[in-house]
């Protein structure tokens, strides 16, 4: 499947750089912030 974004936490979105490097930046992919009081069918 393709997606068009991906969502992540803060705690999360913190760790995504050290575990998968620098390929998500270099796809235009990184994922976007969510925080908890936000809906994610809002984003």
């Amino acid at each position: 499947k393709k997606y068009s974004g991906f969502l992540a936490s803060e705690t999360v979105i913190k760790q995504i750089p050290r575990l998968l490097g620098p390929g998500l930046n270099k796809a235009g992919k990184f994922p976007a912030l969510v925080s908890h009081n936000e809906s994610l069918e809002a984003k």
